[in-house]
């Protein structure tokens, strides 16, 4: 892979967000009232103005305070058993295009169901007992399940073939569908598995001979095959640093040597490779990526090889030209071994807001 130029624009070339214009000083403000608590959960912000907290026990609970709230007994509003049935399972959460909360629910090793809270129109949904297939949401109205299915073959109807099965389910009308199926490699264990939200692209993570596969397909509409792949990478299991992300027309893949960013509606891809940049240096933990509008947002946490210097960076690029727009140094004390749980961009994009995993909220101002 060839390196990408790091080149430093005029805002006058594109027209960024605010907090990506070059030359504006960085001030971080800290919100530490949900630091450490052990019940709440901070997921999220709404609207821009209230922190979603989650709850697992009592069959989930979602609270929202004040952004600026002190007083957590004084709450702004709460949702109470979101996951009817299943009152003490596991539950992972997911906080989709600031508005929904998707949470799944594993209370087996074979069972699982799903929760969702749109918080605009203040409706939950909750799914059926589903038996080892998975869900994904890809849009605050979309989920993709997928399952293991067997078919019998053309020659021998007494003979099965194992495919994997892809459908979409819409929580707002309720109504499903089916999007394709295809062939796994005998021994693929799937990670992750969804569709562009128009249903023309799927997307694959899986794990093979102890190795991540990511493919990109062609979903065909007539034959619902998803077995053309028309792009594909291979990845050490222990460079990658998070799951696969698909946000707007972006696919984006963090591993510990190099970002690839794939415009999959055009199929453009273009890399950022720390191997060959001038400063070497080695991606640590806790580090962070994710797109907001028309750029690329790195929460850079590492470590210099030359010197074994620990540095923290913000690093902002131009998405759509793979440049660098600015880079700026954080101070050490807002470093964390574990990623955000999501930079968001608030006030009509002048600020970014990082939620950490120990529920600390910080603000970051452009002045």
């Amino acid at each position: 892979m060839e390196p990408i130029q790091t080149i430093t624009m005029n805002s006058t070339d594109i027209e960024h967000p605010l907090f990506a214009i070059p030359g504006k000083q960085l001030k971080i403000e800290i919100n530490e009232s949900f630091k450490n608590d052990q019940d709440l959960k901070v997921i999220g912000i709404y609207n821009e103005k209230f922190v979603v907290c989650f709850k697992a026990t009592n069959g989930g609970e979602v609270t929202l305070f004040e952004l600026g709230c002190n007083d957590k007994s004084n709450h702004f509003k709460k949702f109470s058993n979101i996951c009817k049935g299943h009152p003490n399972c596991q539950k992972n959460t997911k906080f989709l295009n600031n508005d929904t909360i998707f949470v799944e629910c594993l209370f087996s090793d074979e069972y699982y169901h799903y929760s969702i809270l749109n918080l605009s129109n203040e409706k939950i949904y909750q799914s059926n007992d589903y038996i080892y297939g998975r869900s994904y949401p890809i849009s605050n109205e979309l989920i993709n399940e997928w399952s293991r299915i067997k078919l019998p073959t053309i020659a021998d109807p007494n003979k099965t073939i194992e495919f994997i099965k892809v459908d979409c389910f819409n929580f707002v009308s309720e109504q499903g569908e089916f999007i394709c199926i295809f062939r796994p490699i005998p021994g693929e264990i799937f990670l992750q598995i969804q569709t562009s939200c128009d249903f023309k692209k799927l997307f694959v993570a899986s794990l093979f001979n102890n190795k991540i596969q990511i493919s990109v397909r062609l979903i065909n509409n007539e034959s619902k095959s998803g077995d053309e792949i028309i792009e594909n990478w291979t990845i050490e299991r222990e460079h990658l640093v998070c799951p696969m992300k698909i946000q707007g027309p972006y696919l984006l893949i963090f591993t510990k040597l190099y970002i690839i960013i794939h415009n999959f509606e055009i199929g453009k891809t273009w890399f950022i490779d720390f191997k060959n940049q001038e400063t070497k240096t080695k991606i640590e933990d806790g580090s962070f990526i994710t797109n907001i509008k028309n750029t690329l947002i790195h929460w850079n946490r590492h470590t210099t090889i030359e010197n074994n210097e620990n540095h923290l960076y913000l690093n902002i690029w131009d998405i759509e030209k793979g440049q660098s727009i600015k880079s700026i140094k954080v101070d050490e004390k807002y470093s964390n071994s574990k990623p955000p749980i999501s930079i968001i961009s608030t006030n009509n994009h002048s600020n970014l807001i990082i939620i950490i995993q120990n529920n600390e909220i910080n603000t970051l101002k452009f002045n």
